[in-house]
């Protein structure tokens, strides 16, 4: 398999960076490289902030060179009229037309949402502030690969003020929730295909509440909040959520289960290809082909949802499992959506 070639657009500004260094976090686009490198670690990564002209200019010269691009979240804001938002929706256009696969978080759905013609509003429900709870699939999402094995319902970390108000034409509605219809979307423009989220699966919850502590005195001046009281409130119901979602399952929209044969052909329906039968979970090129937990039904129906036929799924705890991988086979499958996206 060729080396993986990404693209990580920063949305944020280098003094907005600053501010997200002052709260204890680090800026978006290392957030998203942090997760890429762990799933891919042999993969080429470079980030650009299209509000440089000098990095810009040198990145759309050899924008062809990528496999595909992911768009950060920022605290930008598409109402406003200044250069630098400006830029961003410019840049997606030059994208759109090198016929490239794209995932955008937040800001990045809705910059490539107003780069495909549809437009974006402040959100009339009001804002998600570190958590969007009980978000719903639709029947598409329910389909969908990025959701193969997603709940049909899910709290997550999001943080946006910001909302879709009309998509482009001919965009497929994955997911919504009480405050922001378009979640989730699915949708192309000429050759490029884009997957947008509204919310933060590579974000997790004490990342959120850092901003939420950071940017505590502007929310209340702002009237997001009262008071400092209920500001603690909020994020006490955070920390509970934190609880209720475990990183594998906040993760799921980057991350799909890998399944391996006996005979060690991979399987995997986003890379398009086959079997039967399958045994155990693949994790850093261990698994088992001796089913000592027996059958696990849920577990199969989940695969076989993914995957799009039926399985018989050996469930094996890795911890206590000896058995490599035959060494010619690769070590790590690819199980990371965006990168299985863009490679299929």
């Amino acid at each position: 398999m060729n080396k993986l070639k990404l693209l990580i657009v920063e949305g944020n500004t280098k003094e907005e960076n600053v501010n997200f260094g002052d709260a204890g976090c680090v800026p978006q686009s290392q957030n998203f490289k942090k997760h890429l490198r762990k799933i891919e670690p042999n993969s080429e990564i470079d980030i650009v902030e299209p509000i440089d002209d000098n990095s810009i200019s040198k990145i759309i010269l050899s924008l062809k060179k990528y496999d595909g691009i992911v768009l950060t979240g920022s605290t930008l804001r598409l109402n406003e009229d200044i250069k630098e938002v400006k830029k961003h929706i410019e840049f997606a256009k030059i994208c759109f037309k090198h016929e490239k696969k794209i995932f955008g978080a937040c800001w990045g759905l809705q910059v490539t949402v107003m780069a495909a013609g549809g437009k974006c509003r402040v959100a009339p429900n009001g804002p998600h502030i570190g958590i969007a709870h009980d978000i719903q699939l639709t029947e598409a999402g329910k389909k969908h690969k990025i959701f193969s094995t997603k709940p049909k319902k899910f709290t997550t970390p999001a943080f946006n003020y910001d909302e879709v108000e009309i998509p482009p034409k001919d965009s497929i509605l994955l997911a919504s929730d009480k405050i922001n219809k378009f979640q989730a979307l699915h949708f192309y423009v000429g050759k490029s295909e884009i997957w947008g989220l509204q919310y933060h699966p590579e974000i997790p919850y004490d990342y959120m509440i850092k901003l939420i502590k950071h940017r505590s005195k502007g929310m209340i001046e702002k009237n997001v909040f009262k008071n400092q009281d209920e500001i603690n409130q909020h994020i006490i119901s955070i920390e509970k959520a934190k609880l209720d979602l475990s990183e594998n399952e906040r993760i799921i929209e980057l991350n799909l289960p890998g399944v391996q044969t006996c005979s060690g052909v991979y399987s995997n329906s986003i890379l398009g290809t086959n079997s039967t039968k399958f045994v155990g979970n693949i994790n850093d090129g261990e698994q088992s082909c001796q089913c000592k937990f027996g059958y696990n039904p849920a577990l199969d129906d989940t695969l076989s949802i993914a995957l799009g036929e039926p399985t018989q799924v050996c469930v094996q705890e890795l911890m206590e499992t000896n058995t490599t991988v035959d060494p010619q086979i690769p070590s790590i499958l690819l199980q990371d959506l965006i990168l299985q996206f863009y490679l299929k």
